[in-house]
């Protein structure tokens, strides 16, 4: 893959409106926003070991995954600054990351 080769995208922000932040950032950039995807967390917050990130890259085909900001997606349950919890979830999100083969934003 080229790097000016168009790709598609996974784009979660937990603190930024999509409609109006997100999408009219993206424009300005010049941004093919028919590309970037969102996974809807209407009803489910969205955590880093959630299934529906793997069901999202593969359905999608995305090469890239944004998750902003990281603390948000660390799910309900791990404190960040235990060195041992946020660990487990680095491990687990690199073996994860290893078979979709999908480089994470953070």
């Amino acid at each position: 893959m080229k790097l000016e080769d168009p790709l598609n995208v996974i784009y979660q922000s937990a603190e930024d409106g999509l409609a109006d932040t997100v999408k009219p950032r993206l424009e300005a950039a010049g941004a093919d926003c028919e590309r970037i995807s969102v996974i809807d967390e209407s009803v489910k917050s969205l955590s880093m070991i959630d299934e529906r990130l793997e069901e999202a890259v593969i359905r999608t085909k995305a090469k890239l995954l944004i998750l902003d900001p990281i603390q948000a997606y660390l799910g309900s349950d791990m404190d960040m600054n235990r060195a041992n919890e946020a660990r487990d979830m680095t491990k687990n999100w690199l073996l994860w990351q290893k078979n979709i083969s999908v480089p994470l934003y953070l």
